[in-house]
Formats: C-alpha cells, sequence, structure tokens
C-alpha cells in the first residue's frame, strides 16, 4: 500500500471517529469546537455533521473503485473547506480561541485531503 494510501485511509477513520463522536456526544464536541456554552441548535448542528461524517468516512474506506474513493474524499475536503469559513465566521462572535482552532483543523484536513486523494485514470 503506497504512502498516499495510508495517509488517506487513515485520514478516512479520523473523520469517522470524530463523526462517531460527534453523534454520540455533541455537546461535548461542540464545547472544545466553540467554547463552553453553546446553545442547543449548535449541538443539533454538530450531531448532523457527525452523520455527514461517517457516510463521507465510509464512502472513502468503502468505495469499491478508486473513481469512488476519490469522489468522497473530495467530499470531504470541500466539506472540511466549509467547517473552517464557518469556523472563522464563529471566531469573529465567540472567544476567538477555540473556532480559530477548529478552523485550523478543518483547513489543514481539507489541505491533506486533497493531496492525499487517489488517482484516477480519467476515461
Amino acid at each position: 500500500m503506497s504512502r498516499r494510501a495510508t495517509g488517506f485511509g487513515a485520514l478516512a477513520v479520523a473523520r469517522g471517529a470524530i463523526g462517531v463522536v460527534s453523534l454520540v456526544a455533541p455537546g461535548w464536541m461542540s464545547d472544545r469546537w466553540f467554547g463552553p456554552g453553546t446553545p442547543p441548535a449548535v449541538r443539533r448542528i454538530v450531531r448532523l455533521i457527525g452523520v455527514r461524517d461517517v457516510v463521507i468516512a465510509a464512502g472513502m474506506l468503502a468505495g469499491r473503485s478508486t473513481r469512488q474513493r476519490s469522489l468522497f474524499g473530495r467530499a470531504a475536503a470541500i466539506a472540511d473547506a466549509g467547517d473552517a469559513i464557518t469556523s472563522l465566521i464563529v471566531a469573529t462572535r465567540r472567544p476567538p480561541r477555540r473556532p480559530l482552532v477548529g478552523a485550523l483543523v478543518a483547513g489543514g484536513s481539507s489541505v491533506a485531503g486533497e493531496l492525499l486523494l487517489p488517482r484516477h485514470r480519467v476515461a
């Protein structure tokens, strides 16, 4: 297995784990992401993000072809870019440290996801 494939798989497993934690403990995750005292609506959104991440991780790991895995990987990178932008917007309204850390993590994951995408031949 190539380093790229190993990195891609590790990124998928990490995404799945974060998704499961977001589903099971959205309050804990939202407090880590946005700071303590997040409103119930934010916790519900974090739970939805958990569902998204579990589904994307499953597709990254179980895609039948390189093309399918690559498409899920691209979806992950786009989702992470959106999370980074959202975190930056929230950082203007909350104590800035936690949302900024979330933005850095999401942005880094987005870039890593793009760099580790499985390469497929274009027909």
